[in-house]
């Protein structure tokens, strides 16, 4: 099995990072078409990025505001989840999810407006087909060394 230097999987990192920033680009426009865009804030708060872990693993990660998330889900005050959840407030004392609105997430008047997994599905196979190039261009040169 040939041996990725540095060099390699520092260009499939970028490969990598460049996928993210094409679909961070497309989630921005997803956004837009369920018409969840107030002041566009949640829109240029979609980031992404890819780092190289100790490992050599390549890691991938999305970051967003995190009332995107309730839009996605169709969760807001008096729409909760199942579970609830806790967070930190803006006065930084701990909040947690309201019991009295548990189960009643993407119900009433917040349906949920799906823009993120429904990005990342469509795309994800384009990533695969980029990193399984990418190797097979670089086994095929070594094997032809």
């Amino acid at each position: 099995m040939a041996e990725f230097t540095e060099d390699i999987l520092e260009t499939l990192r970028e490969k990598v990072e460049d996928w993210g920033e094409r679909t961070e680009e497309k989630l921005q426009m997803s956004l837009v078409s369920v018409g969840a865009v107030y002041s566009g804030a949640g829109q240029k708060s979609i980031d992404s990025g890819a780092k190289m872990m100790q490992d050599r693993s390549i890691y991938i990660g999305f970051r967003l505001k995190r009332y995107l998330v309730m839009i996605e889900k169709g969760a807001g005050k008096g729409h909760g989840g199942k579970k609830g959840s806790v967070w930190k407030g803006l006065d930084g004392k701990m909040k947690r999810t309201n019991p009295a609105s548990l189960g009643k997430m993407n119900s009433g008047g917040r349906p949920a407006k799906p823009f993120f997994n429904v990005v990342i599905k469509a795309e994800i196979k384009d990533l695969a087909d980029e990193v399984g190039e990418f190797f097979y261009v670089k086994a095929r040169q070594a094997i032809i060394k």
